[in-house]
């Protein structure tokens, strides 16, 4: 009697521990997570990974998530959404970082106009990936001109990043018929001259002058070296150019007043491809670090301050501490040296 009762005893107890033992596997069953989003992503490279999160039903328990993302890295992460106090619930999602962006390719200048049988002078070009970062070395130039041919051509300029994302961008190179314009313009010691009284053609179009270039990019990237950003605002700029800008600032000011201030066409300096607007447009640039800098370095480059400070009786310009003018080192020095106009230099 008493066995049969153990026997009883001990199958209530196992019934009950089974009960139990299902009760909980069956609320296990109907606790879940699920990804909030697609299970596989897809993100930029270099660009801020979101967390799109999950969600967790039948508990207030909520989740972990194992794993991290670097999206300065070209490779797929997973990441394991867990529930916490379970070893069994959890959901998983691949992060893929991708590159799709083309690199892009910067021209210094824009088109070009050259003489026939004129030297072409690469004015540059910067190529800048937002993954491998400067691939300028890696630019692949395309030149079919032909300088013997008066025409229109392009010049192509192809880059390819690592994820072999392409780009290419064209420069239009025209060659135009020769034009003598030996008695048209003034030379004066080997400098071109032009200011109020001398002019230049109409179609005289040379563009930017690579030497003056060169000189002043040697003259930025020395500047940086010292802690001072130099920018170039301006400037080669047609006659027709400079026509359009003129007449704006006639019809704010009258003419008058613009004539103490900006060149008429064919007056300008920067006809020439010889001058640059730096730094900022500002009265005052030159008592800023970047001009003060500019003022005391500029003749080592080769640059003078065209219309220099309480001169204008003689350049008919007001101070302009943003206008340099390339007439060589030698030339800049003396000029610099002497604090003097290149009117009072040249003699006239």
């Amino acid at each position: 009697m008493k066995k049969n009762i153990y026997i009883v005893s001990l199958y209530l107890v196992i019934s009950a521990v089974l009960l139990i033992i299902s009760y909980f596997t069956l609320f296990e069953q109907l606790i879940t997570i699920k990804l909030n989003g697609p299970e596989i992503l897809k993100i930029e490279v270099n660009e801020k990974y979101n967390e799109l999160g999950a969600k967790v039903y039948g508990t207030n328990k909520g989740y972990t998530i194992i794993g991290k993302v670097d999206t300065s890295k070209l490779t797929s992460y997973i990441l394991t959404y867990k529930i916490k106090n379970s070893s069994s619930k959890n959901v998983k999602r691949r992060v893929i970082v991708v590159d799709t962006q083309k690199p892009q390719i910067t021209l210094v200048g824009e088109n070009i106009s050259l003489y026939i049988n004129e030297e072409y002078k690469e004015p540059g070009f910067t190529a800048i990936d937002n993954y491998d970062g400067d691939i300028t070395n890696k630019v692949i130039v395309k030149n079919n001109i032909n300088l013997h041919k008066v025409g229109e051509y392009k010049i192509s300029y192809t880059v390819e990043d690592s994820s072999k994302n392409k780009i290419t961008v064209n420069r239009k190179v025209i060659v135009k018929g020769k034009e003598d314009f030996t008695d048209k313009l003034t030379y004066i010691n080997n400098i071109l001259l032009v200011n109020k009284k001398y002019v230049l053609p109409k179609t005289y179009n040379p563009g930017i002058n690579p030497i003056a270039y060169e000189a002043l990019k040697k003259l930025q990237q020395d500047a940086k070296q010292v802690g001072h950003n130099i920018p170039l605002i301006s400037g080669f700029r047609s006659y027709s150019q400079q026509q359009t800008i003129y007449n704006n600032y006639v019809k704010i000011d009258g003419q008058t007043k613009a004539d103490t201030y900006s060149a008429r066409p064919g007056h300008s300096e920067h006809q020439t491809g010889l001058a640059f607007d730096v730094g900022e447009i500002n009265n005052y640039f030159d008592t800023t670090p970047a001009g003060t800098w500019l003022v005391q370095h500029a003749h080592l480059y080769g640059f003078i301050i065209r219309y220099p400070k309480n001169k204008d009786h003689i350049t008919g310009y007001k101070y302009e501490p943003w206008h340099i003018r390339y007439v060589g080192i030698e030339h800049a020095t003396n000029i610099y040296s002497r604090n003097i106009t290149l009117e009072e230099y040249l003699g006239i």
